[in-house]
C-alpha cells in the first residue's frame, strides 16, 4: 500500500476522502494555471470564458454575425 493516508481499521484500502484527495491533486499538478489558459483565449480572439458556469471578460470583443436560426 502507498500514499500518506492512515489505514481504515481491518481493511487495506485508503478511506474514500484520502483517494479523492490524491485524485484531486493530480489533477491540479496537471492542469494549466488560470492566467495562462486566459492569455490564451485573448490571444486566440476569444470575447469572453465560461468558468464554472461564470462569464469572465477577456478584454477582447469582436463583432460575430448573427446566426439566423436564433
Amino acid at each position: 500500500m502507498c500514499g500518506p493516508w492512515p489505514a481504515t481499521p481491518g481493511s487495506r484500502r485508503p478511506p474514500a476522502t484520502a483517494t479523492t484527495r490524491e485524485a484531486l491533486e493530480v489533477i491540479a499538478q496537471r492542469s494549466p494555471e488560470i492566467t495562462d489558459v486566459l492569455g490564451r483565449l485573448r490571444r486566440d480572439g476569444e470575447p469572453f470564458a465560461c468558468l464554472d458556469g461564470t462569464l469572465v471578460r477577456t478584454g477582447r470583443v469582436t463583432a460575430r454575425p448573427q446566426a439566423s436560426n436564433h
